[in-house]
């Protein structure tokens, strides 16, 4: 999977949500709301989204491209009397899929659409829900025609089966209450199989590739999209890291020449030429998915060692 979007609302408490920049943001468009005022979604200064409501609904969305997804992050209500509305798969404010956490003594969960302004609720747990004041970890994930909400820290789990605006790209949350609900921690990842196959061959692995029939070698099956010119790195028998230019990429083409390389993606760059995964003299490039934690660091095995490498998105 790939991060679409990421945003830990890290700025200046005070700061409307529009004006601050994702972490992550692959289609670069940003936050905007489209229901309410810029001033009701404003940065705390301690990584959350605050929504200053006062009264009816308000909606910030994001586009992140995909229509099959998992959002994952925190909802934080600090009173017994708030809602928080998760949407996703959103054209407008008339036509979309929302989730509501009802934060009520006698609240629900409710996993509704809305067409052309119409609400119609497709599955309801509760109430009563455990709910109140307090902190919920939330995954919605959307695939084909099958949505899912988990609340993962109290245990609920709904669903439903519906084709409803499911080309829709649009993501996001609001509120409807005069409380003020806050979003932490979120995430869009798309549910697209990045194509990468467990190796067969200690120390090789391809992905997006299949196998010639005619040769057995490995021939890629899904286009790859450069962004800068490709590089040679002669390591010798030295390390090297490769620093990522910017959150829009994702995904590094390598290739080892002249002598085996060692490779770490956690940061820990290769104490030496036997420690680390393995790229072999001569097997075709692999692509590395690059995304937040993923920090490759080489080291060549001798003398002879050159990493070819291209960023790509």
């Amino acid at each position: 999977m790939t991060v679409l979007v990421q945003d830990n609302f890290d700025g200046a408490a005070g700061t409307d949500l529009p004006d601050h920049t994702p972490d992550i943001d692959v289609e670069g468009g940003g936050w905007s709301v489209i229901t309410g005022a810029n001033a009701d979604f404003e940065l705390d200064g301690s990584g959350a989204c605050e929504v200053n409501n006062p009264g009816g609904f308000t909606r910030a969305l994001i586009d992140c491209g995909k229509s099959d997804i998992k959002i994952t992050g925190n909802s934080t209500i600090l009173t017994n009397e708030a809602n928080c509305l998760l949407y996703f798969r959103a054209v407008d404010a008339a036509n979309h899929w929302v989730l509501f956490q009802e934060r009520f003594a006698l609240g629900s969960v409710i996993l509704r659409k809305v067409v052309a302004g119409t609400p119609t609720n497709v599955t309801v747990f509760g109430p009563p829900a455990p709910f109140g004041a307090g902190s919920i970890d939330f995954e919605i994930t959307a695939e084909g025609d099958t949505i899912t909400y988990k609340d993962l820290t109290n245990a609920i789990e709904i669903s439903a089966v519906d084709s409803q605006f499911q080309t829709a790209t649009l993501c996001g949350f609001g509120d409807l209450s005069s409380d003020d609900p806050w979003l932490i921690d979120y995430t869009i990842e798309d549910l697209e199989d990045d194509g990468m196959a467990l190796p067969t061959t200690p120390g090789r692995a391809f992905n997006k590739v299949k196998r010639d029939p005619g040769t057995a070698r490995a021939v890629y099956e899904a286009p790859i999209a450069p962004v800068l010119s490709m590089e040679n790195e002669a390591l010798g028998a030295g390390a090297f890291a490769p620093v990522r230019p910017n959150a829009q990429i994702y995904g590094l083409l390598v290739q080892a020449i002249g002598d085996a390389i060692r490779f770490s993606v956690a940061g820990d760059s290769p104490a030496s030429a036997t420690v680390g995964f393995r790229l072999i003299v001569d097997d075709p490039p692999i692509l590395i998915p690059i995304g937040p934690g993923v920090f490759p660091s080489f080291f060549g095995e001798g003398a002879g060692a050159i990493l070819a490498y291209q960023w790509t998105a």
